[in-house]
């Protein structure tokens, strides 16, 4: 056999095979893709932040002690308010007492609504350096696969088909509102293939690998949602090379 026709036949055979490993992969759905979309939930990362709820502890329970001090100077208004009782309305001790009662009631008002902001403020700096935490390791998840965009979204946020039972109608129209908020404003994901790039387990295995205190005891941790098959991550996505 001449060398001409051996080479022509080596590349019919090389053909064939390329075509037929493009056609078994076409059939099969699992052709190789290039993903530049990730997801996580942020909500069960953020969930299950021993810390962060370990704080948040500390601060109502400071607050809690503070209020304390505020009811003792609800009950002076209450015995204030007693004793005006023996008085005549239009008499001189009534109106003195009438306006301290008025001036001590708007200083306890205030009092409250300054710890209530201040409680909130703590609550809001704690929350964000959490999910800063989140952002961060997510960022450093995604750069690692290549990725140009992480989506938020939860994995258990389904539409709800049972209404409960109210006392009042004003629950009910709150209960509507902020499920109409969550499903038409707050999802940032629509739907998603699940078995692509999910890097909710990897970052929270970052954030926990780098903070210990953030993991919770194995009792109190909320189990994760089976993961599909073949939706771990690295599955789909590969680590880009450097040069």
């Amino acid at each position: 056999m001449k060398k001409s026709n051996c080479f022509w036949i080596l590349g019919v055979v090389i053909v064939g095979v390329v075509l037929t490993c493009t056609v078994v992969a076409q059939q099969s759905g699992k052709a190789p893709t290039q993903r530049s979309v990730a997801l996580v939930d942020v909500y069960y990362i953020i969930s299950q932040n021993a810390r962060l709820q370990q704080e948040m502890k500390q601060i109502e329970q400071k607050y809690e002690k503070a209020m304390q001090d505020v009811n003792a100077s609800r009950q002076e208004l209450v015995k204030l308010e007693d004793m005006m009782r023996n008085y005549e309305p239009n008499s001189e001790k009534y109106r003195e007492g009438e306006q301290l009662f008025l001036k001590r009631a708007r200083d306890l008002e205030s009092q409250v609504n300054l710890l209530i902001k201040q409680m909130t403020e703590e609550q809001f700096q704690v929350t964000n350096a959490a999910y800063n935490n989140v952002v961060f390791h997510t960022k450093r998840c995604a750069q690692y696969f290549g990725m140009s965009v992480v989506l938020n979204y939860n994995r258990e946020n389904k539409p709800i088909d049972q209404v409960p039972l109210l006392p009042s109608i004003q629950q009910y129209q709150n209960l509507f509102r902020t499920y109409r908020q969550s499903l038409l404003v707050g999802k940032a994901v629509v739907w998603a293939d699940e078995s692509s790039v999910e890097l909710t387990s990897m970052v929270l295995n970052e954030i926990q690998k780098a903070d210990p205190s953030t993991k919770r005891a194995p009792e109190t941790t909320v189990q994760a949602k089976p993961a599909a098959p073949n939706a771990a991550v690295g599955a789909q996505a590969r680590p880009q090379t450097r040069p």
